[in-house]
């Protein structure tokens, strides 16, 4: 408290509070950023180390935030250990520090990031030739990290601390409201337990940078609140110890604007410490559908995966977004429940009336099926086209709950998508495809990519069920707004200050866009000004098209993780045209983790200087905001110094 001045400490109540369309949930933002230490001792005795405490420290600043996870380690045994330790993270974040001890716990060290190649070399001559404490922290697939370390002292800790950036979505009311919700899961989708173990002393706190007066902040878990002189609001939790963690923990944002819903649409953050050099921005777009009046009833159609590619959780979790789908359907709406496997099965003939037997008679439909067997997706098709086309009384979708990967009947995957699309146009019904899948890392290669023919070919939005999304929460918004338009085929363009324009930008053709859902793109600017951003695409059926107008700042210190954000969208631009030198070259020069990096922890400032590696240090949100205060126009680089 002395250190940052908190003031007016208070308690704020645990709430489940959260938007009417939750946006998050249609980001994917992947498994649960707990780390697992395993190890094996010299007489090759594998074994998974204790987590003794966990922290976990985000910071908010607009519609972005900065993650740090400590973890300390407990070696119970008496020997000294090697260890692997591995962690799960969404894709698209930026991964930007990696610290752990060397021998005790109040020796942290900081990593240095090197091109890989060279990091393990170094490594594997320390480890293997002078038993020296180096750690090594590398990219395994689309959302795996692992970090080897030794050693792990006998009757001591080990801490490991990871940073990591993300962006976040909003959601807008029409009051003019700007909500943001932060998520960090605490419940493992992979085995539904929860990550972190009953024993481990854990604390959670999250500091809202720059919060805008009025703003409503709320959290999931009971917390105090208090905030320091720079007007900055801190939540902080700490979870009992020996009680199973909830399975999520959220901080909400609810904040005036005094603006309308329309020019809320387009959020704008940039960041250009230097305006002598070119900035970078984070462009959110939300548009607001809602004002096409949704029909005043509708028929939805469930199609679910019962196959036995389908895992206990991934099942669970897909059952509990179709039951709360389910009960927030409208009275005046009609629903029919379709599961397949090597076979189709429906919930009686035809539609059913939204009543409160009908529904609970599809949700024991449900339960009472168990995964099993392969997928004949074509064949689950064609009893859509022969049970329900030409029965419709109101507008039809459909949501389809599910993965493309056909392994019985029709295989070829453009067969399939052209099955699938007859049944559509004779239904004459939308679709929204939810792959309820662990994170896009996790996946067959080509079963995303063939959900995602499906939905391109069919005009419809893939949502991910990742580790943070609430299948309830999702369900529910997928019910209640199931009459909502969707902009197909949605593009985006950028007319940026001086004519330049930015075209099919990342994630370029977003294929379906979902009524008031988020999504986000980065880039760089030279000039600042007016830009123009347009979406494009077309909504029931005639051309759809909106345009805003945003302002890039000459000079703007803030939002200092925008930088991250887009050096690591273009890394993955950069390794997937197979530029691999020159995305580890913009890696070590934004010091944002890639394919062909690593991060390297050696035993002291010596050893890196005997290696001729220099280290950047990384900064926290918090931390730049003061720096920044203090050298007022200076560079970045002397605002790090």
């Amino acid at each position: 408290e002395r250190e940052v001045g908190l003031t007016g400490r208070r308690l704020v109540k645990a709430t489940n509070r959260r938007a009417v369309l939750p946006s998050g949930a249609f980001m994917a933002q992947g498994e649960v950023p707990v780390g697992v230490l395993s190890t094996k001792s010299e007489k090759n005795v594998e074994a998974v180390l204790g987590l003794r405490d966990l922290e976990v420290r985000a910071e908010i600043e607009g519609l972005c935030a900065r993650t740090t996870v400590k973890h300390v380690f407990a070696n119970e045994s008496d020997a000294l250990l090697e260890g692997v330790f591995t962690f799960a993270l969404p894709p698209g974040v930026a991964v930007d520090r990696f610290a752990m001890t060397i021998v005790s716990e109040n020796d942290l060290m900081e990593a240095a990031l090197v091109e890989r190649g060279r990091a393990r070399n170094i490594y594997q001559e320390l480890v293997y030739g002078r038993n020296i404490d180096p750690g090594l922290l590398e990219w395994i697939d689309t959302s795996t990290f692992r970090a080897t370390v030794f050693p792990i002292p006998a009757k001591g800790t080990k801490t490991i601390v990871v940073s990591y950036v993300q962006p976040l979505p909003q959601t807008i009311d029409s009051g003019g409201r700007r909500i943001v919700q932060y998520c960090y899961p605490l419940l493992s989708r992979g085995n539904g337990k929860p990550a972190i173990p009953v024993a481990t002393r854990t604390k959670l706190s999250a500091m809202l940078l720059n919060a805008p007066q009025g703003a409503q902040v709320a959290s999931s878990l009971e917390a105090r609140e208090s905030s320091d002189a720079a007007g900055n609001r801190l939540l902080e939790v700490e979870l009992p110890k020996g009680q199973e963690p909830a399975s999520h923990w959220f901080v909400t944002l609810d904040a005036p604007t005094g603006n309308t819903a329309r020019e809320l649409e387009c959020f704008v953050q940039a960041h250009r410490p230097d305006a002598s050099k070119p900035g970078t921005f984070a462009l959110t777009v939300t548009p607001q559908l809602a004002e096409r009046a949704a029909p005043e009833a509708l028929d939805v159609l469930f199609m679910v995966d019962t196959s036995a590619s389908r895992t206990g959780a991934e099942f669970a979790g897909a059952l509990e977004l179709v039951e709360a789908a389910l009960h927030a359907l409208r009275p005046a709406d009609r629903f029919a429940v379709l599961s397949f496997d090597i076979q189709a099965r429906t919930l009686g003939q035809g539609w059913l009336e939204n009543a409160p037997e009908n529904v609970e008679k599809a949700v024991q439909f449900l339960r009472r099926t168990s995964p099993l067997g392969a997928t004949d997706v074509s064949g689950a098709f064609h009893t859509v086209e022969k049970e329900f086309a030409g029965r419709t009384k109101n507008p039809a979708r459909v949501i389809y709950v599910g993965d493309l990967e056909a392994t019985f009947g029709e295989r070829n995957k453009e067969d399939v998508t052209k099955t699938a699309k007859s049944a559509l146009d004779k239904l004459n019904a939308e679709m929204l495809c939810v792959w309820p899948g662990q994170g896009a890392g996790k996946a067959p290669r080509g079963v995303f990519a063939c959900l995602k023919e499906l939905a391109d070919f069919s005009d419809s939005p893939v949502l991910k069920l990742t580790s943070d999304v609430r299948p309830a929460a999702l369900g529910e918004g997928l019910g209640r707004n199931a009459g909502l338009p969707i902009v197909k085929r949605a593009r985006l363009a950028v007319e940026l200050p001086g004519g330049r324009m930015l075209e099919d930008l990342p994630p370029g053709i977003l294929g379906g866009l979902p009524g008031n859902a988020s999504t986000t793109f980065f880039a760089t600017y030279e000039k600042a000004g007016e830009a123009t951003v347009t979406l494009r695409g077309s909504m029931e059926g005639k051309p759809y098209e909106r345009a805003w107008k945003v302002k890039l700042p000459e000079v703007e210190r803030a939002n200092a993780v925008v930088e991250k954000l887009w050096a690591r969208a273009r890394i993955e631009q950069l390794e997937a045209g197979g530029q691999q030198a020159e995305a580890d070259r913009l890696a070590a020069e934004r010091q944002v983790l890639s394919h062909g990096t690593a991060f390297l922890v050696l035993e002291s400032e010596e050893m890196f200087r005997r290696y001729g590696i220099e280290r950047k240090m990384q900064m926290s949100i918090r931390q730049y905001q003061l720096a920044s205060r203090f050298v007022g126009g200076r560079s970045t680089v002397e605002a790090r110094q």
